[in-house]
C-alpha cells in the first residue's frame, strides 16, 4: 500500500485525469477514491504565531494568494470574517479553520469590533512567536500559520475549496482523532522550554489533511462532481492541456476535442471543474511554473517559454494574478 501511495503522489496532472477516468470506469469504493485524492494533495505547513489574547482584541491578516492560512483555537473563541462581511463564523476551542485562497480576513473577539491590529502572516518582524499556552478564564489562545500546496494537487479539485473551511469539534466519528491532534499541539505549546516548531508544523499539516478529507467526503463525493470529471471526453481535453501547456489553446479548439459546440463545452467544463477553460489553462501553466521555480534550475525567461508565454512580463502578470506573488518572490520563499 505504501508503495502505491508514493506512486500516486508523484503523478502529473494528466496522469491524475487518466487515473480518475479509469478508476470511475471500474467503480472503486468512495473511500478508495478519497484516499487516492489525498495522496495527490501534499501540504507544507508553517506554524507562525501562538498567542494568548486578552480582551479586547482584534487581528487582521493581510491577503496572500499563494498561502493558505490556518487558525487553531485552543481556548476561548474567535469570530472570523472575510472582507465586506461576506462570511462570518464563530470558531470555538478545539476547532480549526483554513482560508484556502489566502484572502484577507479578520479575527475578532466580538463581531463588528472596529479596532484592528494588522498582522501579516508570515511577517519577519513579528514571527515566529510562540507564547506558552495559557487557558485562563476570559482569554483566547490561538495558533496561526500557513500552508503551501504542492504542485501535485489537482487544480480541478483545489479550485473548488470553499473560501473558509472549518473543522468543527464534536462532529461524528472524527471527534477523537481531531481531539488527539489538538491535545498534542497543546502539549507542545505548554512546554517549559520553547516548542519544537517542526512538531507544530507536522501536527497542523495533519489537521489540514483531515479538514480537506472531510470536505471531499461531505461536499464533493455526494454531488457527483467527480463523476462528471470521469467523462472520457473531458479526460481527453485535460490530457491535451497537461501534455502541452505551451499550445495556443482556445475554447473553440478544446470544444472540438470534446465533440461539443463552443457554448456547450464552456458550460460543461465550468460545471465539472469550477472554472472556465481559459482560467484552467492559466492555472495549469502556473502550476507547471511553480514546480520549475521550486526546482530552481531555469531562468524566468526559460520558465516563461516552457509554460506558453513568449513575453516574460505577461508570464509575471499571470503568475502574480494566480498566486498573489511574483515568480521571483515565490522562488525565494520556496527555497527557505
Amino acid at each position: 500500500m505504501a508503495q502505491r501511495s508514493c506512486f500516486l503522489a508523484d503523478r502529473t496532472g494528466s496522469e491524475f485525469a487518466g487515473w480518475l477516468w479509469l478508476n470511475f470506469a471500474y467503480g472503486p469504493c468512495m473511500s478508495e477514491v478519497t484516499s487516492k485524492l489525498l495522496d495527490l494533495i501534499r501540504v507544507k505547513g508553517a506554524a507562525y504565531i501562538g498567542k494568548n489574547l486578552d480582551p479586547a482584541w482584534n487581528m487582521v491578516v493581510d491577503e496572500h494568494q499563494n498561502l493558505a492560512r490556518f487558525h487553531l483555537v485552543l481556548s476561548g473563541s474567535t469570530w472570523i470574517e472575510l472582507p465586506g462581511k461576506e462570511k462570518r463564523e464563530r470558531v470555538d476551542a478545539g476547532e480549526f479553520v483554513i482560508i484556502p485562497n489566502g484572502r484577507k480576513h479578520a479575527l475578532r473577539e466580538r463581531p463588528n469590533a472596529q479596532n484592528e491590529t494588522l498582522h501579516n502572516i508570515p511577517d519577519a518582524e513579528i514571527g515566529p512567536v510562540f507564547e506558552r499556552l495559557n487557558k485562563e478564564q476570559h482569554q483566547t489562545s490561538i495558533l496561526c500559520g500557513y500552508f503551501k500546496m504542492s504542485s501535485t494537487a489537482p487544480p480541478a479539485l483545489i479550485s473548488q475549496l470553499p473560501s473558509m473551511l472549518i473543522e468543527r469539534r464534536n462532529v461524528g466519528k472524527r471527534q477523537d482523532k481531531i481531539g488527539l491532534i489538538v491535545r498534542l499541539v497543546e502539549a507542545e505549546l505548554s512546554r517549559e522550554t520553547a516548542p519544537h516548531k517542526a512538531v507544530l508544523n507536522r501536527l497542523t499539516e495533519i489537521l489540514c489533511i483531515y479538514a480537506i478529507h472531510h470536505w471531499i467526503e461531505r461536499e464533493i463525493l455526494p454531488d457527483g462532481r467527480l463523476n462528471t470529471l470521469s467523462d472520457p471526453r473531458l479526460h481527453n481535453v485535460l490530457n491535451e492541456i497537461h501534455e502541452d501547456p505551451t499550445a495556443a489553446w482556445t475554447v473553440e479548439s478544446l470544444a472540438k476535442l470534446c465533440g461539443l459546440s463552443r457554448t456547450a463545452f464552456a458550460v460543461y467544463f465550468k460545471t465539472a471543474l469550477g472554472m472556465t477553460p481559459i482560467n484552467y489553462i492559466v492555472t495549469w501553466r502556473v502550476q507547471v511554473a511553480r514546480q520549475l521555480l521550486e526546482d530552481g534550475e531555469l531562468t524566468l525567461d526559460e520558465i516563461a517559454q516552457k509554460t506558453g508565454y513568449t513575453d516574460v512580463n505577461a508570464f509575471n502578470r499571470a503568475f502574480k494574478r494566480v498566486t498573489g506573488s511574483s515568480p521571483g518572490i515565490f522562488r525565494r520563499i520556496s527555497r527557505k
